[in-house]
């Protein structure tokens, strides 16, 4: 079965085949030919052999798995008799192998499109739409005590990057920020574009507490990266991220992503640029650490007596993305 650069045995009786690349299947006489190879007898001192079934005696047959012109696998037959593949049979095997061709070809499309139903295409990351669908799966399955908090973020003043750099630079924003975001969460955890400027993070078995030490590591990373758009133009973006945890803020998926957000809203109108979690005051005051653009019409004006900060308490351990 062809992978996007190896193939793997998926079935095997007899003579055990090992994981190959999609290059080195191109030496099978029958894909060569894209068509049922027969060598009828292996021992034969000019006889054709295959270099992806190494067998040195009786009859091999190398039939290729073709759908819509590409090569999807091969099937190798061997028997220890010569000329043991008389061609009644042939015309049968041929057939057959032409089903599981566009079967496989229907299932990696199936796959493909599925990917494409849960995944955010100028991201990469899941779409609100998985990501719901997980959230409440995991909800739904917990362990009892088992915690989980969600982080709400929002790109700060990102109608104001598009109108000084254009879309297509807010495009490769939206692409470096979801990188900075998958770097810096674990393995266990899922980040989403959740619609346009606006992210969000599970974290299984993370607390409030845990849930703002990723929060502020996030934000720090943002803040420090830059965005190359062109030759010569660079630009920066920050974030504003809401933290929120179950079961201590919500009992509920929905109720969850609400309370998240509200702690967001209050970090957007506390100044940007900052960390607050659910149910817990903003103190910081001074001097608001600085953001690339001026507040857009839909964005609330930020407040000049605010500081850039993380509310956390004391923080703990949590393993940090490898």
């Amino acid at each position: 079965m062809a992978y996007v650069n190896a193939l793997t045995s998926n079935a095997c009786y007899g003579h055990p085949v090992q994981v190959i690349s999609l290059g080195q299947l191109s030496n099978c006489p029958g894909v060569r030919r894209s068509s049922l190879y027969v060598t009828g007898d292996l021992a034969e001192r000019l006889s054709v052999r295959c270099p992806i079934y190494p067998i040195a005696i009786g009859t091999l047959a190398c039939i290729p798995l073709l759908a819509l012109g590409e090569v999807v696998g091969a099937v190798h037959l061997h028997w220890q008799a010569v000329d043991a593949f008389p061609l009644d049979v042939r015309g049968a095997v041929a057939r057959i192998t032409d089903h599981a061709s566009l079967a496989i070809a229907n299932r990696r499309l199936m796959t493909a499109l599925q990917g494409m139903a849960s995944t955010d295409g100028r991201t990469g990351l899941a779409n609100s739409r998985s990501f719901d669908e997980t959230l409440q799966d995991r909800l739904t399955t917990r362990d009892a005590g088992d915690p989980l908090a969600l982080l709400m973020l929002d790109i700060d003043h990102f109608k104001a990057f598009n109108d000084r750099n254009g879309h297509p630079a807010g495009d490769q924003a939206l692409r470096t920020f979801a990188r900075v975001l998958q770097s810096a969460i674990r393995d266990g955890d899922l980040a989403a574009r959740y619609g346009g400027e606006e992210f969000v993070v599970m974290l299984p078995g993370a607390t409030a507490s845990d849930a703002a030490i990723v929060a502020e590591r996030i934000r720090s990373q943002v803040e420090a990266t830059t965005i190359d758009l062109s030759p010569g133009q660079r630009d920066q973006v920050t974030v504003s991220i809401g933290v929120a945890a179950w079961p201590t803020d919500a009992d509920d998926r929905v109720k969850l992503l609400e309370v998240a957000d509200a702690a967001l809203y209050r970090a957007k109108n506390s100044g940007r640029n900052r960390v607050v979690i659910a149910g817990e005051e903003f103190t910081g005051r001074g001097e608001s650490r600085g953001t690339t653009g001026g507040a857009s019409a839909e964005e609330a004006p930020p407040d000049d007596t605010s500081a850039s900060a993380v509310l956390v308490p004391q923080p703990i351990a949590l393993p940090r993305a490898g």
